[in-house]
């Protein structure tokens, strides 16, 4: 547990670094189909208010960090810093699949 601790915690430091993608994407609005659209509804509901569009707000900008999805899941599931922790109740894999999916297809989209 220490280890994925050690691992969530350096893969946080690194995703830190990089500047905040404002305003709108540089290809254009994104046309999001299948997961990532459903991602987009679940990430709306339990993320945006913290990481607006996926923007810096209260948290960091999440639209330009290159992590995997593992790290995504383990962020939200320990929570790090600032950041609260989710349960399964709160927001079942299924739904943090979705939102994993949707993360992605913004960083694509950069």
């Amino acid at each position: 547990m220490a280890r994925l601790a050690v691992v969530v915690l350096v893969a946080a430091m690194v995703a830190g670094c990089g500047s905040a993608r404002r305003g709108v994407p540089v290809l254009g609005p994104m046309r999001l189909t299948g997961p990532a659209a459903a991602g987009e509804v679940a990430f709306m509901a339990h993320c945006h208010q913290c990481h607006p569009a996926g923007e810096a707000g209260i948290g960091p900008a999440l639209n330009n960090k290159w992590l995997p999805g593992w790290v995504i899941r383990a962020q939200v599931r320990l929570g790090l810093g600032a950041m609260p922790w989710f349960s399964r109740e709160e927001v079942s894999p299924e739904r943090l699949d979705l939102i994993v999916a949707y993360l992605q297809a913004m960083r694509r989209r950069g």
